[in-house]
């Protein structure tokens, strides 16, 4: 069941990427693929635009700097003719849905755009300028720049521990990025990760995430201790050595099925010395423990009953709430490893099918952008085609 986890756990990655993809091309980060057919049959009102309203705008988009079209919705630029014109729900606050009946207008467009489109009128042709802070970022992500995310080194029971680091970028392309973990002096105490993202390309989840030692068991009880180009060397110090959680816990430590290990409440104590870390843990048969987690939002309940024990395993049977069926399980009953791990220090060749999905936000928050036309001033000429008085509905 965990093992399944874990998988599951690659798979969001790989599936957050993909749609995060989908919905940048197909919805949001660049407007000019954003040509819908609007399936709805929606009445004309007045024609002037207000905050709220839903307008077919056609666009030409071009270089301020050199008036080179970039970008248009019509199939014919010189003539202005076929294509189709966007469908824009006109509101800057983007956390309100498309009116009803008006599905197909969206609000995925640059701030620019959506602000100056107020108080423009059906049938007229106007020319927007909008600067690079309001349309696509002022500061184009380049090699040499820096910034913190916490993307890369994961917790998955507790986001708020995953590590939180600073990556410089080392190599942009056309389809790749590549980063480097830097600033490695100025990092205290923090939580080991759960996961790490290795090679997001890899056809396995083994070459594309790795699962370090279970050293997040202790919260901010790990260091670097060395580091070199291209790895850094943490250590852990437990913190305590009973009662590790106050809750029945699994631990995955490989994608092994049988490699899980459980933490009994009460029932699971740990020992190290200046390299190893032994964990044990002794329930008493017959034992009941509650474990819970959320699968997609939905909560899912089990209950772990201690069957039987011997002196390297621990057999458990599982029910989980709403199941007819129960399932066996056997885990160890000792889990031994070192105080040290060996970290990958970079991020190499991040696809550009993912890059949004990872470091989107992270980017935006810290004034950097990832598209290709970041740092440009933008002048788009729009002519009005249709006003839909939906700010009145």
């Amino acid at each position: 069941m965990n093992n399944e986890k874990i998988a599951m756990i690659a798979l969001v990655v790989i599936i957050a990427g993909a749609l995060s993809l989908f919905l940048i091309s197909s919805f949001g980060g660049d407007i000019f693929d954003n040509l819908f057919s609007d399936t709805d049959t929606p009445s004309q009102g007045d024609n002037v635009i207000e905050a709220g309203d839903c307008a077919d705008v056609h666009y030409i988009g071009r270089y301020a700097s050199n008036n080179t079209v970039f970008d248009s919705s019509y199939t014919d630029v010189d003539e202005k003719t076929g294509g189709n014109p966007l469908k824009i729900f006109v509101t800057t606050n983007k956390t309100l849905p498309s009116p009803t009946g008006y599905s197909n207008y969206t609000t995925n467009y640059i701030d620019g755009l959506l602000s100056r489109l107020v108080g423009k009128e059906e049938g007229e042709t106007y020319s927007l300028e909008i600067p690079p802070s309001e349309a696509y970022g002022e500061k184009k992500l380049k090699v040499g720049d820096q910034f913190k995310s916490s993307s890369f080194a994961l917790n998955t029971i507790n986001p708020e521990l995953s590590l939180n680091q600073t990556l410089e970028v080392t190599e942009v392309t056309e389809s790749n990025l590549s980063l480097k973990w830097v600033g490695l002096d100025d990092y205290g105490k923090f939580t080991m990760p759960q996961i790490v993202l290795n090679d997001l390309l890899a056809q396995t989840q083994e070459d594309m995430i790795l699962i370090p030692p279970p050293h997040f068991i202790w919260e901010n009880a790990s260091e670097i201790i060395d580091y070199d180009d291209e790895t850094v060397t943490i250590k852990t110090t437990p913190t305590k050595t009973e009662n590790l959680y106050d809750s029945f816990e699994q631990v995955q430590y490989g994608f092994g099925q049988n490699d899980v290990f459980s933490i009994f409440p009460d029932a699971t104590n740990a020992t190290y010395n200046e390299t190893t870390i032994t964990v044990t843990s002794n329930p008493e048969v017959g034992s009941v423990y509650e474990y819970s987690y959320s699968y997609f939002g939905q909560e899912i309940v089990m209950t772990y009953t201690v069957q039987n024990m011997t002196e390297d395993t621990i057999g458990l049977s599982i029910v989980t709430q709403g199941a007819d069926q129960t399932q066996n399980q056997t885990v160890a009953r000792t889990l031994e490893f070192s105080r040290t791990y060996e970290f990958p220090r970079t991020y190499e060749n991040i696809p550009s099918d993912y890059q949004e999905a990872l470091i989107g936000a992270d980017l935006e928050n810290q004034g950097y952008s990832i598209h290709e036309l970041a740092g440009e001033t933008l002048i788009f000429e729009v002519s009005i085609e249709n006003v839909y008085k939906t700010s009145t509905d």
